[in-house]
């Protein structure tokens, strides 16, 4: 027995309209991490669903859908409501019976289900398996309207497995006077496709039109299965490899409904079904909207093979190619490397189609036209769905990068949604005046204030981030008094603590002891919550990523010439426009963060907790504190850089008995206990 599960559909949609990749954490896309400048040569990766939502011309509708069972139980209890009053049942007989009929419905299908949730349909004969009982509901099934009753009848024998019973009752139905039958006229004729289906595949589809036609006719669709049946013929035609029919339905319905992922796996299922066979459908390389289906999913998908086997056939078959088609097969081969190929569909495109458009920027670029290409793309923004047309911005960014358009740069990148690489040029290509007054000209920019950006956590609108990020630069560079402008209210409270506790802790007027106190409070803000208050939003400590993961920047590939390794042979004047100008490379030196490791912020704590140390007298509880705690701070990750911690803590606390187990372990003693994180140990 075979049977279409739900969990099935839903990987198979996912396939077709989000990024794959083959381990690890899905990263976005990014150019300037890794090297990856080059890789606007190449063509984006794109989703099969929103390339459908351009052909159809629809918008995705983000619409709950309800379980069908419910909705099908829901409707049955409305359609029988209004048919008993039409029959002129009293008020009080008609809610005894639709509260009789509801718990009927809900036992037939737990009965033949074993649940009341959605059951799934069975493609082939079933073994026949025990019928619901309708005796006990006989006296009750005779005062319901015949069409009810009838179409009852036929589900039960339908649950049952017996669906040459289930046809005769909704023939029988079928038959009756039209006005007799207004209600359960769609579902019995849609029921009858979904029988047939099992019983002789070939007579399956005459029913699913018919559904659509006492739709037509006035005929009450309440479950919408006049929709439905496109489906399900489509399923028909599908089965019998006449895929044109089939993709013609799926398609119908996919405009109708573009928020079901099953309505964009059904059409995956022909196109991947197409090159099974043993060539090519001629009649699918005739219909446009199939040559149009096809394309977009080949566009979307890596199966270089099917690339070259479609476009054979369409050059086989001598078709007439509008514009945009054109433009298609162009990307096509432009992916599988088909450059000279793609000039020749290019030139049937007529410089009419976007997508023909975008690779030719891509063959200038290949020849060195880098303004022309970067005049082309700026005309081609706002063309595609939002997330192609981020695709193309950033391209576009990346040039305006290395011709020294810093924030022009950083602004394409910022609506782009590509936020490491308008991260790094804000945090260390931008001086601080220029990022400032760029948020002040900004500062009520609708685009920048909606986008989010950030995808491990806590995503802010791109505005939010750009303050962030501004207060940490600023908080780095001890402009405290300015950075608390920009700091998110999340975060304030803390960077205030901190801003005082620093204040105090530097303030000459306070006896020693107390300035120590506060600099061990600086220090052990910044150690636990050094990423929040001066963290690098990318390298080297990559609060993008809440500093889970990291990365190669820039600063590895990109300022020391390492990028663009898999473009090694384009002309000079590309691989200048993808390279750091040498002004950009001492703008990102002077704006790195001190010192430039990994989790920086750990270093300032530890030497906070060293310049607390200084204005401690030996052999002081909280002068022990301050060198167990600031040598801590680093000594997993940087132990030469701690050990003169470990060196003082023995020398200058020997009468304590954390410098004695400090002395007779060599290092830092596990397990030290910080009896107040909050406040110093009292000197006793």
């Amino acid at each position: 027995m075979r049977r279409l599960y739900p969990a099935f559909i839903a990987g198979l949609i996912v396939l077709g309209i989000s990024r794959s990749y083959g381990c690890g954490p899905d990263f976005p896309v990014a150019y300037f991490i890794n090297g990856n400048e080059g890789q606007i040569l190449s063509v984006p990766r794109l989703r099969f669903y929103h390339l459908l939502l351009e052909l159809a011309g629809a918008e995705f509708q983000n619409t709950q859908i309800r379980p069908k069972w419910q909705t099908t139980l829901q409707m049955d209890l409305q359609d029988l409501r209004e048919a008993l009053d039409a029959a002129g049942w009293s008020a009080e007989k008609r809610d005894d019976a639709l509260q009789r009929y509801e718990s009927m419905r809900k036992a037939m299908k737990t009965y033949a289900d074993g649940s009341d949730q959605d059951s799934c349909f069975c493609f082939s004969p079933c073994e026949p398996k025990a019928r619901f009982d309708l005796a006990p509901h006989e006296a009750f099934l005779q005062e319901l309207p015949l069409e009810f009753a009838l179409y009852l009848r036929g589900a039960a024998a339908y649950r049952g497995n017996d669906f040459e019973e289930a046809v005769e009752y909704w023939d029988e139905l079928l038959a009756l006077p039209p006005e007799q039958r207004r209600y359960r006229s769609t579902w019995a004729a849609f029921m009858l496709g979904k029988a047939w289906i099992v019983l002789d595949v070939s007579r399956a589809g005459f029913y699913f039109e018919q559904t659509r036609a006492l739709a037509q006719e006035g005929f009450r669709d309440s479950l919408g299965l006049s929709q439905d049946s496109l489906g399900w013929e489509g399923m028909v035609f599908f089965r019998e490899k006449r895929y044109p029919e089939a993709m013609r339905r799926y398609f119908e319905l996919f405009q109708a409904r573009p928020e079901q992922a099953e309505n964009v796996s059904s059409l995956m299922w022909c196109c991947s079904r197409i090159f099974q066979e043993s060539s090519v459908d001629r009649m699918v390389v005739e219909d446009p909207l199939c040559r149009k289906i096809v394309a977009a999913w080949i566009m979307a998908e890596d199966h270089p093979i099917k690339h070259q086997e479609w476009m054979d056939a369409v050059t086989a078959a001598g078709v007439t190619l509008d514009p945009d088609e054109a433009g298609a097969l162009a990307w096509i081969s432009y992916k599988v490397g088909g450059i000279e190929r793609a000039r020749k569909w290019l030139s049937l495109a007529e410089s009419q189609s976007p997508w023909g458009k975008w690779i030719q920027t891509k063959i200038w670029l290949r020849e060195g036209k880098i303004g022309e290409a970067m005049d082309l793309l700026r005309a081609l923004a706002d063309t595609f769905p939002s997330c192609e047309d981020a695709d193309l911005r950033a391209e576009l960014g990346v040039l305006k990068l290395g011709r020294r358009e810093y924030l022009e740069a950083m602004d394409t990148f910022a609506r782009s949604n590509c936020w490491e690489d308008a991260a790094y040029i804000a945090e260390r290509v931008l001086t601080v005046a220029e990022l400032e007054g760029y948020l002040q000209k900004h500062a009520k920019d609708a685009i920048l204030m909606n986008n989010r950006a950030g995808w491990w956590s806590n995503q802010r609108p791109v505005l939010e981030k750009l303050r962030y990020l501004l207060a940490r630069r600023l908080a780095r560079q001890g402009e405290w008094e300015k950075a608390l402008k920009y700091y998110p209210e999340d975060i304030l409270k803390t960077a205030k603590d901190y801003s005082r506790f620093l204040r105090e802790g530097q303030n000459a007027k306070n006896s020693n002891r107390k300035r120590a106190e506060n600099l061990i409070a600086a220090a052990r803000r910044a150690r636990q919550q050094g990423m929040e208050l001066m963290g690098t939003e990318v390298e080297p400590d990559w609060t993008a990523y809440n500093g889970v993961f990291s990365q190669s920047g820039a600063m590895q590939f990109r300022i020391v010439d390492r990028h663009n390794i898999n473009f090694p042979h384009e002309p000079a004047e590309l691989t200048a426009v993808l390279s750091a100008r040498e002004d950009e490379k001492q703008r990102a030196a002077r704006h790195a963060p001190r010192p430039e490791e990994r989790f920086h912020y750990r270093y300032i704590a530890a030497d906070l907790m060293w310049q607390a140390a200084k204005r401690l007298p030996d052999n002081d509880p909280l002068l022990a504190q301050a060198l167990y705690e600031g040598g801590m701070c680093i000594a997993q990750r940087d132990p030469g850089a701690a050990d003169k911690f470990y060196k003082a803590l023995v020398r200058r606390c020997g009468r304590l008995p954390i410098g004695q187990e400090a002395d007779r372990r060599k290092w830092f003693p596990p397990g030290f206990e910080v009896t107040n994180p909050e406040k110093p140990v009292p000197n006793g």
